[in-house]
């Protein structure tokens, strides 16, 4: 990738490097989710008894899910538009993609929130999630308890799988091992 005033310009194989880099992500989530289900007892049927571990986990968990969508979305910039911004957050990065994909990742991202109604966030709009993300992003980042740990849930991972659906209707083959 080259660097041109805040400008990052890339390839589609610059695309795909950072689409392989950003599962790398989501499968230390899911290593970490799966740890505290394993210690909560989630999978026994067994009554929490460990929530200081699990809420340890918790928010590595969402650090990984943000910055997992964070190179989803510079991914659909590459290939949208060559680039994209330097440091940018999520939700300015969605903002920013040409508007055939902003639509593309909120259809798919709609499809998802349909199957999640129990969700504590079900009923929040894409940019609504967008904002939270950011906020929880910053606070989790520097403080140890975060006061959006209700409201988190597993927003960025829909979003990210939104991306990812996008992603897969363009490049299915990135998809093949």
């Amino acid at each position: 990738m080259i660097h041109n005033s805040c400008f990052y310009r890339g390839t589609p194989d610059d695309a795909k490097r950072l689409f392989q880099h950003s599962s790398r992500f989501a499968c230390a989530r899911s290593h970490l989710h799966l740890m505290a289900a394993t210690a909560s007892g989630e999978f026994s049927g067994a009554i929490d008894t460990d929530d200081l571990l699990k809420a340890s986990l918790f928010t590595p968990e969402v650090v990984l899910e943000v910055l997992q969508l964070d190179l989803l979305m510079k991914v659909l910039h590459i290939l949208d538009r060559g680039g994209y911004q330097g440091q940018q957050s999520p939700d300015e990065l969605f903002n920013g993609l040409d508007a055939g994909t902003k639509d593309r990742v909120r259809k798919h991202y709609n499809r998802i929130t349909a199957f999640d109604q129990c969700g504590p966030c079900a009923d929040v709009s894409i940019d609504g999630i967008l904002e939270i993300i950011r906020s929880t992003f910053k606070e989790y980042r520097f403080y140890p308890i975060s006061t959006f740990v209700d409201r988190q849930g597993s927003t960025a991972m829909n979003v990210a799988s939104a991306a990812m659906a996008v992603i897969h209707e363009d490049h299915p083959e990135w998809f093949k091992n």
